[in-house]
Parts: structure tokens; sequence; C-alpha cells
């Protein structure tokens, strides 16, 4: 994932919440994971413990702490609002260069982020190409279309609704001017699709009411009036869960109550103090800067003790601030697939995969197995069996659905590939599948054709595949494409008889040496990403052994 994938990442986690929808942690995909790898016990290398996150699982992907102008918007805004600016901008050109492909990723929100650091540093860091750059988003509907979406969110009125807030307050805060006409389309967009496109959450609505207001239009009566209305059935529905500090969509959504009943001048006597419980600082989250800002912000406007913001702004401080900009490391959410993958890398590379916090981890989300598909059930008994070492039959979750041969049909055979590995993994031997065959000419034909034949071997190939074929693709792979899929394709030139010269050998160290990652060197990256994922690991590594080459240690 390149940099500009990043920061569009951070973009549409600001949207979602703007949109008032379920916050939710980095995903990354998959197109494979494998059984059983080792390490935790004793010692563990932390090229693999950078993917642990504080649940005890494995997170896809690491990504090495980096300059955000997502963070920095919002990080920068709260310790400029408890007297704690941070440093000043010197060059602001050599700051345009570093934010450049954040900028270019994410042409909207991105832009919004800046406005938002030049008012907390008072700096001039845009140009008047920026502010042309966000009057061209406009529609001839009267919203602003964010350019880095497509497809149906790009139709979705309440993501419109964020972005033309954005850009609303970003071309306010370069000092940028519609045409009365320009004006007149927004205020007609925004009085007959805002209402609408807002009554999912509070958020959405504070969001229009800041839409309005960044183009000095007051809300129309019957708005404010349902708004009022909204903020009351809110608060009958929510005031029982507020007795503890909020977390997560909660929090967000009191932010919002409070910020929204500012706005539209609603009486808060007698909620106040329950609303400061609620909000406590202390409680903010530390991974998300947005919703640390919002916190502060609610609590400023409740008229509680700034002091009580200092643990917010100590968090924010022990972040390290480069040119203006709030350098973090964004966390990752872990997840089973990845685990599982991190346990196969483990136990592949002849290292220990006992794993205490893992095992916790899988254990407090035995519950959760009811209802889940047997792809998913067979990889949770993978992980744990390699994580205690060897599953009890008391931890035994029953995987049904593959009691019999599947039918296997090149749509389904990612999952069922998955599943295969997933189940010698925990000791079980995979249903034997009985292949509804497809054509060897497409990328993904190919590649379902690849994982057939590494899972059940040369006779299960199509008659006509030679060797050399998939082996010169798994090349071709690592020239520009996917790590996983050229280990799918050696694994098959492996299974129909390929054995690797020294030419070979020298030619596939090269094209893997560029993809490891700096920080962290037993991982690996895709040549079309910068991310170093768990994926990718596995497969290099698989690489290694199949060519007859010594992996990074882990």
């Amino acid at each position: 994932m390149s940099r500009a994938s990043r920061a569009g990442v951070r973009r549409r986690a600001a949207a979602l919440l703007l949109a008032a929808t379920t916050t939710a942690g980095c995903g990354h995909h998959s197109e494979g994971t494998g059984p059983g790898d080792a390490g935790s016990g004793a010692r563990r290398a932390a090229s693999v413990e950078v993917l642990r996150t504080p649940d005890g699982l494995y997170a896809p992907f690491h990504r090495p702490p980096a300059p955000s102008l997502y963070d920095s918007a919002y990080a920068l805004d709260v310790l400029r609002r408890v007297g704690s600016p941070g440093g000043p901008i010197g060059d602001p050109a050599a700051f345009r260069a570093e934010v450049a492909d954040q900028l270019d990723g994410d042409p909207l929100f991105g832009l919004l982020y800046l406005a938002m650091i030049e008012q907390s540093t008072g700096a001039t860091l845009h140009t008047a190409q920026d502010v042309e750059r966000i009057r061209g988003m406009l529609t001839r509907e009267g919203f602003f279309a964010d350019p880095s979406v497509s497809g149906a969110p790009a139709r979705d009125d309440g993501l419109r609704l964020a972005g033309t807030t954005a850009a609303l307050r970003a071309l306010t805060g370069f000092g940028g001017v519609l045409t009365a006409r320009e004006r007149q389309a927004v205020l007609g967009w925004l009085s007959e699709r805002g209402p609408a496109a807002s009554a999912t959450s509070l958020t959405q609505r504070w969001h229009l009411v800041q839409a309005f207001d960044a183009i000095a239009a007051p809300l129309p009566g019957a708005v404010r009036r349902e708004f009022l209305r909204a903020l009351d059935r809110w608060w009958a529905g929510a005031r029982d869960r507020l007795d503890r500090p909020a977390a997560g969509d909660l929090r967000v959504e009191t932010c919002s109550y409070v910020l929204l009943a500012g706005a539209l001048g609603a009486d808060l006597t007698g909620r106040r103090a329950t609303l400061a419980a609620a909000l406590e600082p202390a409680g903010a989250p530390g991974d998300d800067t947005q919703p640390a800002q919002m916190t502060a912000l609610a609590w400023q406007a409740l008229g509680e003790d700034p002091g009580a913001l200092a643990p917010l702004r100590d968090a924010l401080r022990a972040a390290p601030l480069g040119p203006g900009l709030l350098v973090t490391k964004v966390q990752v959410a872990g997840d089973l697939s990845a685990s599982l993958a991190v346990e196969t890398l483990r136990a592949e590379s002849g290292r220990d995969t006992r794993d205490t916090a893992l095992t916790r981890a899988l254990q407090e989300r035995r519950a959760e197995l009811g209802g889940s598909d047997p792809r998913t059930r067979a990889m949770w008994l993978a992980a744990l069996s390699l994580a205690t070492g060897g599953t009890k039959r008391s931890d035994a979750v029953p995987v049904p659905g593959l009691a019999g041969p599947a039918l296997l049909t090149l749509r389904k055979v990612r999952s069922w590939f998955q599943t295969a590995e997933a189940l010698r993994a925990a000791g079980a031997r995979p249903p034997a599948p009985r292949i509804v065959p497809w054509p060897y000419r497409t990328p993904e034909q190919r590649y379902a054709w690849h994982l057939v034949t590494l899972e059940l071997g040369a006779g299960a190939a199509p008659a006509a595949l030679r060797p050399a074929q998939p082996a010169a693709e798994a090349i071709s792979e690592l020239r520009s494409g996917s790590l996983v899929r050229a280990w799918a394709a050696l694994g098959a030139a492996h299974a129909l008889g390929w054995r690797p010269d020294s030419a070979t050998r020298a030619e596939l160290a090269r094209l893997l040496r560029p993809l490891r990652c700096p920080d962290a060197p037993a991982l690996f990256h895709d040549a079309s990403a910068a991310d170093c994922d768990v994926y990718s690991t596995l497969a290099a590594h698989r690489i290694h052994r199949l060519a007859g080459m010594t992996a990074p240690p882990l």
C-alpha cells in the first residue's frame, strides 16, 4: 500500500466518522493464508511482533510510523485549544513536499486537514491551485464530489454530505469564496438533500450544521426543529449508558450531542454532569486523533475544567512531531486470518508456535464462532492448535459442511484452499473435492489452478500444464504483482517437477531483496505496495524454501 493509499485509508476513516457509520480498524485484503508457523515462547523476533495488536491477535500488515496529515490536523487542533501548540512550520515548501502524496491520494479531505493545520500553526500552506481544486469538485447538483471515491459509495448522500462539509470547511479556511451561483447550488442541495442525508446520526446532523455555517446561511427552521427533537430522542435512548466513560461510536455520538445542542441553543440543564462523566478526557481513544479532538471540543462546550484535558494533551505530545506534522504509528486491528498466518510462518520456519497472548485472545472469541462459516471455524481451531502447542479434545470446535467432498468451481477455490490449509494445520484431513474444470487463460484462472495443484498435487493440474509455465508466471508476479500469487505459481511448478538452477535462484533472490520491510527485515511487501503484510511475508518465506534459499530469520 502506497503512502497515498495510507492517506486514503485515513480519509475513509474520517469520512465514515463524518457519516457516522461504524468506526473500524484498517483492513487489508489477503489472497491466501496458510497453516502452521512458530514463534512465542522464550524469544520472539521483533520483526514478527510488530504485527501484534493490544488484544493479543496479529494484524494483517505492518505500517511504519510516518507523518500523517489526518493525525496532525486533529492533534494540533487539540494542542492549540489547550494552550500547548505544536512546533512552528519553518518551510512551507518542505512541508508541502512531505505531504504531497497524501494530498494527491486524498484530494478532498487532505485539503481539509491542511486548512486545519494552517489554523493551528498560523502558517500559510495552501496555494491558489488548492482553492481551485476544491471548487472544481463542486457538481452541478450542488454537492462536492470526492475524486477518490467511485461506484456505489460515490452515490451515497451520507458520504456526499461528509465530503461537502469537508470541502466547505477547507474553502472557508483558505479564504476561498464561492460565486453567487455556486453558493446557491450548494445551499439548494444542503436544504433539499441534507436533512435526509444527515438522518442517520447526530454526527451527520452536526456536520450539516457546520456546512450551513461555512456558507454563512441559517439552518432552515424545519430542520432546526427536527434536530432538537432528534436530540431529545437520542438522550432518552442513551442516558442509561452514560454512567461511565463512553467509548467507540457512543463517545462520538455523545460529543456530537453536545456540539449540536450548543449550535442549536438547546438547554442541557440537568444533563451536564452525566455528559461530563461520559466524556471524561482520560477515556478518549489514544490511537485516533479525530475522536480525541471531538472530545476536547465537547468538553470545552460543556464548560468543564480545562485541566482535565491534560491527559489528552500529554498523550498527543508523546507522539513525535516532525516539521509541523504528528508522526504516528497507525493502529491496525488484529484478526483471525492474520493470526493464523503468523503462526503458520512460525511453524514452517521451525519456530516455537506457543503463544500465551494469542491463546487467550482466541479463547475469548470462542463464543463468537456459533454462527461462523466452516472456514472461520477451521481457521480458529488451527490457530488455537498452533498457539497452544496442540489442541485438547475439549477445545475442538465442530466444522460443519465439510463432511463430504465439495464441488469445486473457480469461484470457490480461494475459500476452499484457505479452509483446507486451516484443517491440515489443525491436524484434520481436508475432504477431497470434485473439480468442475475451468480454462487456464486469465490471471484469475491460472491462480486458481495453481492453488489446486498446490493442495492436491500434479494429478489435479490441467493435463497440458508444464512446469515452465507457472515458473515463468512466478517471476512475472515478483516483478510487479503479488507475492502470494508468485508463491502459488512457483509451488504449482514445483509440484509438476520444476527444480531451480543457480541462475533462477539468483534471479529470485534479486527480485525478493527490495521487497523486504526496512524496519522489520523478516517481513515482505508486494512490488506494488509499501506496507509489509503477513500474507506476502508467508509467501516470500515459502518461495525461499521452494528455491532452496535461506529465508531471513524471524
